[in-house]
């Protein structure tokens, strides 16, 4: 556990935001060094987008609470707030990244 005490497990966090920063580097280094053409910066913003939504299913551990006939759902907010930035910045880089290029 972190100082927080959220477990960062490494499946549902770790390897989901690794695995978009090497998505995004190999990205910019095809699209800006060796000019290969196909867009691959915008691509990537899908791939992104979907890694985020991964951080949220999988990485966050829901905690449901039934009390006094109430369901109540919990979620991790340091969990939520990656995969926000996340989905964010897939979305822009997807919808705009032809003209971040261009």
């Amino acid at each position: 556990m972190n100082s927080d005490g959220y477990k960062l497990n490494f499946w549902g966090f770790w390897f989901p935001v690794a695995l978009c920063l090497i998505i995004l580097a190999a990205s910019v280094y095809m699209d800006f060094w060796l000019l290969i053409e196909g867009n691959w910066l915008q691509r990537s913003g899908t791939i992104i987008t979907i890694l985020g939504a991964w951080i949220t299913f999988y990485g966050s551990k829901f905690e449901m609470v039934f009390t006094d006939g109430t369901l109540n759902i919990n979620t991790k907010l340091p969990f939520n707030i990656w995969s926000l930035g996340i989905v964010f910045v897939g979305t822009i880089l997807s919808g705009y990244g032809d003209l971040i290029i261009g």
